[in-house]
This record gives C-alpha cells, sequence and structure tokens, in this order.
C-alpha cells in the first residue's frame, strides 16, 4: 500500500514495471486509487523487428530470466492487458509508440509505425483517463 491518500497525484507513471510483477494487480489497484486523473502504461514489444533478426542471427533475444519478465507483450496482448486491467475506472485516450532506432538507409515515417506497430515499436504507451 502506497502511504498516499486517494486521488493525490494528477499523473501516475507505471513505465517498465509491469511487466516484472507476479501480481501486477495489486500495482495497478494503488496506482487508480492515487491517481486524480491520469495514469501513463509503458509496456516492451516482445516481438519487435530487431529481437526478431537476433534470432535469426543466432543471437539470444532478452533473457527474461536475467530482466525478470513474468510478462510477454505485443500489441494485442498490451491493448487487452491495459483494457482489462484499468477499467471500467478508466479509459484510453492515447496510444503512443516509442519506434525502434532506424538506420541511415531506412528511414521509419510515423505511418508504418502506426500500420506495423508489432514490428516496428519498442515500446507501447498507453494514455488513461479517470472516467
Amino acid at each position: 500500500r502506497l502511504p498516499f491518500k486517494n486521488n493525490s497525484f494528477d499523473l501516475v507513471v507505471l513505465s517498465q514495471i509491469l511487466e516484472h510483477l507476479f501480481y501486477p494487480e495489486k500495482v495497478i489497484e494503488e496506482s487508480k486509487r492515487v491517481s486524480r486523473k491520469y495514469i501513463l502504461v509503458g509496456l516492451p514489444n516482445e516481438v519487435a523487428i530487431h529481437l526478431r533478426l537476433k534470432i535469426l542471427k543466432g543471437e539470444s533475444t532478452i533473457s527474461y530470466s536475467r530482466h525478470g519478465h513474468h510478462y510477454m507483450f505485443n500489441f494485442g496482448v498490451s491493448e487487452k492487458f491495459v483494457k482489462t486491467k484499468f477499467s471500467p475506472e478508466f479509459k484510453i485516450v492515447g496510444r503512443y509508440f516509442q519506434r525502434i532506432a532506424p538506420t541511415r538507409k531506412i528511414p521509419l515515417p510515423n505511418v508504418m509505425l502506426k500500420k506495423f506497430p508489432n514490428l516496428l515499436a519498442r515500446e507501447f504507451y498507453y494514455l488513461l483517463m479517470k472516467k
């Protein structure tokens, strides 16, 4: 339990934390309790092309035991996770993608990022607003 009163903060940020927890519901419930208006949720994309290329080259990808990831996300899974875990109190009002680092030879237009988030986004961010 966080040592703050209900509705203490305008914005609560949960970036790169939920995938590390066995029971993220406890953190989510506390975040909803202390947020007056917004929650920003950031989740890693585990199927981005830079990780897939490492597999094809014979390199290992993320070591989940080393990094402590207990949940794996892609765009569909992250969308369902956020909608399920934060409703009915909060609704998604914004979706943002952190792109994989483009090379100079292959620029990455934003339209491609939005069309193919599972391949081209490194992380997914959701801005949630209290209903």
